[in-house]
C-alpha cells in the first residue's frame, strides 16, 4: 500500500472496518524519520497515525533492515502502555503482512524542534529521566514475559552496524578498540527493555499531556541500560554544540540523569559506560550512516574531538563531560 495515496488508504481502512464504507479519508504526510513512511489519516473527527516500516532506510548509504521491526514496535507499545499508561500512543490496529501500524494521533510538538528553536524546558528532561528509569527498573531481569525482545538482530542492523562498525576504518586504533569494546558490551548484555531510539525527535510535548509521549519503538530489545541513556545524552550534547549553549544543555543532561537515578540504580561503572557510549554515538552521528542534519563542518569537527575524548575514557562523571564540551567550544560558548 502507498500510504501517500488517499484512495488506497481509504480502501485499506474500510476493509478493516476502521472507517465506514461511506466515509472518506484525508491523508497528510508526517515526518517519519528515515526508517518508515508515516501519515496522518483524518476522517471526520477521527485521527490516526499510520506507519509502514521500510526495508531500505531513507539515507544515502545502502542500509537494509528487517521489516519485522513493525511487530516489535507494536509489542513494545503494548508493554509500555500497561506499565506507564498514557506515555505512548495507543495501538489501534496492526497488519502483520504489510507491516502497517495504526495508532491514535498524539497532538503536540516534537521536542527536537523545541530545542533547536532555543526553547529549553528542564522539566521535560527530568520527566524523560523518570520515564526511562521506571521502564528500566520495572523490566530489569524480568526476562520471561519479555522474551520476544531477546533477539538483538534488529538492534545490530539499525544501530551497531550503521552507527559503530562503519567507524572502525575511519578512526585511529585507540578509538577503534574502544568502540569495539562498547559494541561487545552492548551486544552481550540484556538486562532491561531498551527503547533503542530514545531521542528528542521521538518525544512529543504538549500542554494537553501531563508527561511527554514517547514514540518509535522499532529498535526495542532486551539490552544494556547505558544505550538509552547515552542515546538521549549524545543528542543533547550535539545540540549544545549547535547552539553553543553547553551550560544550559549540561543542566538538561544532569536533570535527565538525576531523575533516572531516582527510579533505577546508577553506579559509577554504569556512568562510565554511559559516557563512553555517548562518545561513540557522537562520532556515529558525524561519520556513520545516519549523520545529524544540523551541524556545519566546524561543529562536526568539535563533535569528533569531544566524542573521541569520551570514547577513550578521559572522564568519569557527567559534570566532567560538560567541562569538556565547554572547553572544546571555547570562548564563543555561553
Amino acid at each position: 500500500m502507498n500510504l501517500y495515496d488517499a484512495e488506497q488508504v481509504t480502501g485499506w481502512l474500510q476493509r478493516r472496518a476502521i472507517v465506514g464504507e461511506d466515509e472518506t479519508v484525508e491523508v497528510v504526510p508526517l515526518s517519519g524519520g528515515i526508517s518508515s513512511d508515516v501519515v496522518l489519516a483524518i476522517s471526520g473527527e477521527h485521527r490516526w497515525v499510520i506507519k509502514q516500516v521500510l526495508p531500505k532506510l531513507k539515507v544515502a548509504a545502502d542500509w537494509q533492515a528487517d521489516v519485522r521491526r513493525g511487530q516489535i514496535e507494536r509489542q513494545a507499545l503494548r508493554v509500555v502502555a500497561d506499565m506507564i499508561p498514557g506515555s505512548v500512543p495507543c495501538v489501534e490496529y496492526y497488519d502483520n503482512e504489510g507491516g502497517v501500524l495504526v495508532m491514535n494521533f498524539v497532538n503536540g510538538v516534537m521536542w527536537k524542534s523545541e530545542l533547536l528553536a532555543g526553547r529549553i524546558d528542564k522539566s521535560i528532561s527530568k520527566a524523560l529521566g523518570q520515564f526511562l528509569g521506571k521502564v528500566h527498573h520495572d523490566t530489569h531481569n524480568h526476562l520471561g514475559p519479555l522474551s520476544v525482545f531477546e533477539d538483538k538482530s534488529l538492534f545490530y542492523q539499525l544501530r551497531i552496524a550503521p552507527y559503530f562498525e562503519v567507524l572502525y576504518a575511519q578512526y585511529p586504533v585507540p578509538q577503534q578498540r574502544a568502540i569495539r569494546e562498547i559494541v561487545d558490551t552492548l551486544m552481550q548484555q540484556g538486562t532491561v527493555l531498551v527503547h533503542g531510539d530514545f531521542s528528542p525527535k521521538n518525544i512529543i510535548v504538549s500542554g494537553v499531556h501531563l508527561n511527554p509521549i514517547v514514540l518509535d519503538w522499532e529498535v526495542a530489545h532486551l539490552g544494556h541500560p547505558a544505550f538509552d541513556l547515552a542515546f538521549m545524552m549524545h543528542h543533547l550534547w550535539l545540540k549544545a554544540i549547535y547552539s553553543k549553549r553547553p551550560r544550559v544543555y549540561g543542566e538538561l543532561v544532569q536533570a535527565f540523569y538525576g531523575a533516572y537515578g531516582d527510579f533505577s540504580a546508577v553506579s559509577s561503572i554504569l556512568t562510565i559506560e554511559v559516557i563512553r557510549t555517548t562518545g561513540a554515538l557522537m562520532l556515529a552521528r558525524v561519520d556513520g550512516k545516519s549523520p545529524v542534519d544540523y551541524l556545519d563542518a566546524s561543529a562536526r569537527e568539535i563533535a569528533r574531538r569531544i566524542g573521541s575524548r569520551l570514547v577513550l575514557g578521559e572522564v568519569s562523571t557527567v559534570v566532567q563531560v560538560a567541562d569538556i564540551v565547554r572547553e572544546e567550544l571555547g570562548s564563543s560558548a555561553d
